[in-house]
């Protein structure tokens, strides 16, 4: 069974914690989670560059000159992709840029990415006492005194853990999410994964093959 260690605020391992293994010890296909980043990045495009062509750009219709006779190439107007101020060719319209992924396929990548973490040994659990306001001087020296200060971090965050999310958000080189809105991309585009104890919890929960029936 995989095991993470769990360290406290001042960085300091307190103990080690077993996970199950039908989520944190998955192996999966490159394809896979090439897929997973696909689909999550597109999903953030916006979707809305647009370009002129031809009949947009402002001008007159007006042939430039004769087609025959003057030992010039033919052109029609000025508007033309080829003419300076002229419209673009096969430029950008707005469209969706997002891929259909199934579901289980986004949770086999989650599953992967987060044993990709534990296996590499970039994946810990926090003990999070209980904070009353945000104080992102608690966190501040975490990542040095933890031995996780190369790369960005990721802070995944249950849903009672408010406090410790706004304390973390402004700390450089560091992010945070929700556990249940965390997805394999997210995973991935950091190189060290910090769960709370009640987190972990959460995505066991969200990820095992129990969970699914």
């Amino acid at each position: 069974m995989p095991t993470a260690d769990i360290l406290n605020l001042d960085g300091e391992k307190t103990a080690t914690r077993d996970l199950p293994a039908d989520v944190f010890d998955v192996t999966a296909r490159p394809i896979v989670l090439a897929q997973a980043v696909r689909y999550y990045r597109n999903r953030r495009r916006a979707g809305t560059a647009s370009t002129k062509d031809r009949s947009q750009v402002r001008g007159s219709g007006r042939k430039l000159y004769a087609q025959k006779h003057t030992g010039r190439a033919r052109h029609a107007d000025a508007q033309a992709p080829q003419f300076r101020g002229g419209g673009r060719a096969h430029g950008s319209k707005p469209h969706r840029a997002s891929i259909h992924l199934p579901h289980r396929v986004r949770r086999l990548a989650l599953r992967a990415a987060l044993s990709d973490k534990l296996r590499d040994g970039r994946l810990k659990l926090l003990a999070l006492p209980s904070i009353e306001q945000p104080s992102t001087k608690l966190f501040r020296a975490f990542p040095q005194r933890s031995g996780l200060s190369v790369g960005r971090i990721l802070f995944v965050f249950d849903p009672d853990a408010s406090m410790a999310y706004q304390s973390v958000i402004n700390i450089p080189n560091t992010r945070a999410c929700r556990a249940m809105s965390l997805t394999a991309y997210d995973v991935m585009a950091s190189r060290h994964l910090v769960l709370t104890e009640k987190s972990a919890d959460l995505l066991a929960g969200r990820l095992s093959e129990a969970a699914r029936g």
